[in-house]
């Protein structure tokens, strides 16, 4: 058969007395031209299969499988918005012409009814997906054209939907058999589209798998040569560290502005005069430093080189191998074992989804929980179970909150007081902002809150006092005035100069 206007009339009809009053649940978009409905009807889940593009525009049901992408484009979102949970009153062909139009009853946000038309177009390359609001304007469309780009008509969010002007003699995609009295059309176009686009998308998948992979092999092969070609550099090491020897054997002759030094060679017969080349702009101690630099940059490379080599080589082999196994894969399955090998190697970034799911796994763990006694947790820790009390010190980094845990019963008194006002607030359901900015701050801000006045010496003395009785407490106390007479001391020098 052909999907021509009579099919697609046949098609309608089948359509509408599997679907009709059916509620739309699921609406997915697994490719750019394609969009998969899951109809809920009378029990039953229908899948509706909408191709809006390429030379395969079709509209039927179907039972295969699309893998989502991670985000939801904007037209499926808007589709969502729209037609998720809306009931389908009708399907029909318009005017004996290769256009559907769905009528489908939704609900606004307030819950008022509203009826709504998913217009679509089988008209090969100018195929698309229409959604028309009440009014009989447009609300978006899966391929927007602006006014003269396929003729006179246009397809813009909020101008009117108008039908083709000329009725479309084009025919869609030919079938290599007609249906018989009674076969599903539906059947018979997913039959026939379906595989060949499952193996057209297993082409193109192993085709950008390909095309990544030898990407990564050139790169590796440049990589490998411009190490080679390094480390060739290095052979000359060991003349480079001679005349470093000679220059310094030599320093002595050697002024600022030289341009070459004539020695004699000790590391030859006889000894025969050779010339050095000087940086003149460098001073003799520089140039000596600038031929050791370069012997120990050529003597370093030389040792990590080779083992890098190796290991560019080993992977260069294994990209070569994978090549391979690409040409001779047959399957999707093949395909997804060797990205899942080259993502297992750190070579691919695993897909988003793939890595949400293993963080899910990692969260939820894997282990039993098992209540245990006081006793065998004791012996599992190898000393007492600690009573959950803090009883260290007071540092410069604990909140004024910790103060509850302080030796002084004067700074227990402060924590007492700021705990009943931040109570009270809350009590009121107006919490102070203030108050719980300060019951969270640690001891060593109070210096920077208080604009200056407070030095570290001072706040040093009031951890003494928060943290000890007796001695240490007086000791806390007079570090405190202390920094509070040279405190103002500096005040007033700073007042003389202004």
């Amino acid at each position: 058969m052909a999907l021509d206007a009579v099919t697609i009339g046949r098609l309608a009809e089948e359509l509408n007395d599997r679907l009709k009053d059916g509620k739309i649940e699921k609406i997915r978009q697994p490719e750019k031209d394609l969009l998969l409905f899951g109809v809920r009807r009378y029990g039953e889940t229908e899948k509706l299969l909408l191709r809006a593009g390429g030379p395969n525009a079709r509209m039927h049901l179907t039972d295969r499988s699309y893998e989502n992408p991670a985000n939801a484009p904007m037209f499926c979102m808007l589709l969502r918005k729209y037609l998720k949970g809306a009931r389908i009153l009708d399907i029909r062909q318009v005017n004996g012409d290769r256009i559907l139009v769905m009528t489908l009853e939704g609900r606004t946000e307030l819950g008022d009814e509203l009826q709504l038309q998913l217009v679509t177009e089988l008209m090969g390359r100018a195929a698309n997906l229409i959604l028309v609001g009440e009014d009989g304007r447009i609300l978006d469309c899966l391929r927007r054209i602006a006014p003269g780009e396929y003729g006179k008509r246009a397809l813009l969010p909020g101008l009117r939907y108008e039908l083709p002007e000329k009725p479309v003699t084009e025919h869609g995609p030919a079938a290599e058999a007609a249906p018989a009295p009674g076969e599903s059309i539906s059947a018979l176009l997913d039959a026939r589209y379906g595989g060949q686009e499952q193996r057209e998308l297993q082409r193109r998948r192993a085709q950008e798998l390909t095309k990544t992979v030898r990407r990564m092999r050139d790169r590796q092969q440049r990589k490998l040569a411009a190490q080679t070609d390094e480390l060739r550099r290095t052979e000359n090491m060991e003349q480079i560290r001679q005349e470093a020897e000679l220059l310094k054997a030599n320093l002595y002759r050697v002024h600022r502005g030289d341009r070459t030094l004539v020695c004699e060679n000790y590391y030859e017969p006889d000894s025969p005069e050779t010339v050095l080349e000087l940086d003149p702009l460098k001073s003799p101690q520089q140039n000596l430093e600038n031929r050791y630099k370069r012997y120990r940059k050529a003597k370093g490379a030389k040792e990590h080189l080779g083992s890098l080599i190796a290991e560019g080589e080993k992977l260069l082999d294994y990209l070569n191998s994978v090549l391979d196994e690409l040409d001779r894969a047959e399957s999707e399955r093949d395909l997804a074992e060797i990205r899942g090998e080259l993502e297992g190697v750190g070579l691919l970034k695993k897909d988003r989804r793939d890595r949400k799911k293993e963080k899910g796994k990692a969260q939820r763990g894997k282990g039993d929980i098992k209540a245990v006694s006081d006793t065998e947790f004791r012996e599992l820790l190898g000393h007492e179970i600690p009573d959950g009390k803090w009883s260290g010190t007071i540092q410069a980094n604990d909140a004024i909150a910790q103060l509850y845990y302080a030796k002084s019963l004067k700074a227990r008194l402060v924590w007492k007081i700021m705990t009943g006002m931040l109570n009270k607030s809350i009590e009121k359901g107006e919490p102070d902002l203030n108050i719980t900015f300060i019951y969270n701050m640690p001891i060593r801000a109070i210096g920077k809150m208080a604009g200056g006045m407070v030095s570290q010496e001072m706040c040093d003395g009031i951890l003494d006092i928060i943290n000890g009785h007796g001695i240490s407490f007086c000791k806390g106390l007079g570090k405190l005035i202390s920094g509070f007479v040279k405190q103002q001391g500096v005040a007033k020098q700073q007042k003389a100069l202004e």
